[in-house]
């Protein structure tokens, strides 16, 4: 015989989802501005440094650094081992908000 206690917690999913929505969101901006702040310093940058700096994964970097091409914010010059990172449309921190693309 097992012994269990059970907890019922309340959960609405309305809320959670807002909030979860607002959350995403802002942290993805801020994600995205930290990424285009550093590549303006060091145009050089790599993938590995950005993930370090931004305390996100590496996928996670590409991941932001692709919506940044596909918003025709970033391009990046050259080969990826000589090249460099080329901020080409700015982006002002109330438009950084960039949707994603599902």
């Amino acid at each position: 015989m097992q012994n269990f206690i059970r907890i019922v917690l309340p959960f609405n999913i309305q809320t959670t989802t807002k909030t979860t929505a607002k959350t995403t969101a802002k942290t993805t901006a801020k994600t995205r501005d930290k990424i285009l702040k550093n590549i303006q310093k060091n145009p050089t940058i790599t993938i590995e440094n950005l993930s370090e700096i931004c305390h996100i994964s590496k996928d996670g970097i590409r991941y932001h650094i692709k919506l940044l091409k596909e918003k025709g914010v970033l391009i990046r010059q050259g080969s990826s081992k000589n090249g460099y990172w080329e901020i080409i449309n700015a982006i002002s921190p109330q438009k950084s908000n960039l949707k994603e693309n599902k």
